[in-house]
């Protein structure tokens, strides 16, 4: 029975940080930011849409470093309204939700994110 939910969630868990590439939608404001990873691992985002034009283009994440053990992202989120970077944690809860903790100090924001996917995707 133990190994049966070990096995469920492993298969739940992303296999790896690849799984992170792509357009990510934030609950909250509706903006839409794609995902890359630079030659170096470390990964950042870009606003691709929002209901916001002068936000297109503006640089979303930032320093964002994949933690094996900890099956979780850590780095920088820019803050839209005064372009301040504030520390960044996301989970994922499934392959295509990710959680995020964003923090300043003490004072701390949950965030969630939904990948986009395309139309003709499937």
């Amino acid at each position: 029975m133990v190994f049966v939910m070990l096995a469920l969630a492993v298969a739940a868990s992303p296999a790896d940080e690849a799984q992170l590439a792509g357009r990510w939608v934030d609950s909250e404001r509706n903006v839409v930011s794609e995902l890359t990873r630079s030659a170096d691992g470390v990964w950042s985002g870009v606003v691709v849409a929002s209901p916001r034009p002068h936000e297109l283009g503006k640089r979303s994440f930032q320093g964002l470093i994949w933690d094996r053990k900890k099956a979780r992202f850590t780095g920088k989120l820019l803050k839209p309204d005064d372009d301040q970077l504030v520390d960044l944690t996301l989970t994922f809860v499934s392959r295509d939700a990710l959680t995020g903790e964003a923090g300043l100090f003490i004072f701390t924001r949950t965030l969630h994110f939904t990948r986009v996917v395309a139309p003709d995707a499937g």
